[in-house]
């Protein structure tokens, strides 16, 4: 009996001090940024100025969240990942009137899809109602992709999404045989990884958490692609 108490409590010494490290290590600013970083920036920086993103014939703008109450101010409804995409979008519209494609279907408890809703966002900062395409399909990226390739044929598409979401959007679309160019925004990390040593921080744990989410993500979506093939 005395062995059995003892060896659950190296157990569970164990895995408190395992949680512990784990914890500490990823609320570090180094450990966190090294790992999102080879997300973000796995493509180039392109802002609304640059030509490459103009040859585009499409502006696609990937949904991400919202919350669906009324009685909050239109701004508070959306996240930053969708509030920095559907921006990005409504500046390379002002540049190049290209039409802009909002895509996603139900999110939570919303009465209307995502990309409905996406639109009447648009419509306020300035995009005109007829150069604006509503794709209200998709609970995920990869029904986006699908739900797009029928929209825009075999046309070029300026793909807006976050940075560190990128790589999987990327994949994605490229199984529809969508030619795009990739325009990531709503990076966590600066380019240049500072090492200095840092006090822990949730937001560490949270840009870890997001890279963790996306490393799974792609291994879950090389399984997918491939029992599609």
């Amino acid at each position: 009996m005395v062995i059995k108490l003892f060896q659950r409590k190296r157990l569970a010494t164990s895995v408190v001090t395992f949680a512990f490290i784990w914890l500490f290590t990823w609320s570090q600013s180094v450990p966190s940024q090294l790992l999102l970083h080879s997300l973000e920036y796995r493509f180039d920086i392109i802002d609304v100025n640059d030509p490459r993103w103009q040859q585009a014939d499409y502006i696609s703008v990937l949904a991400c969240g919202h919350y669906p109450d009324e009685t909050l101010p239109q701004v508070s409804r959306w996240p930053r990942c969708s509030m920095q995409r559907l921006l990005q979008g409504v500046r390379m519209y002002q540049i190049s009137s290209r039409p802009v494609i909002v895509s996603g279907g139900m999110i939570l408890e919303s009465e209307q899809p995502f990309a409905v809703q996406a639109k009447a966002l648009l419509m306020e900062l300035g995009v005109n109602e007829a150069d604006i395409i509503v794709v209200p399909h998709g609970e995920n990226t990869h029904q986006e992709a699908k739900a797009i390739r029928a929209v825009v044929d075999d046309k070029r598409v300026a793909l807006v999404t976050s940075a560190s979401h990128m790589q999987r959007a990327v994949n994605y679309f490229n199984s529809q045989q969508i030619e795009i160019i990739p325009v990531p925004v709503d990076h966590s990390g600066l380019p240049e990884i500072s090492y200095k040593l840092t006090v822990p921080s949730s937001k560490n744990l949270q840009k870890a958490y997001n890279a963790f989410r996306e490393y799974l993500g792609l291994i879950y979506q090389h399984i997918e692609l491939r029992g599609e093939s």
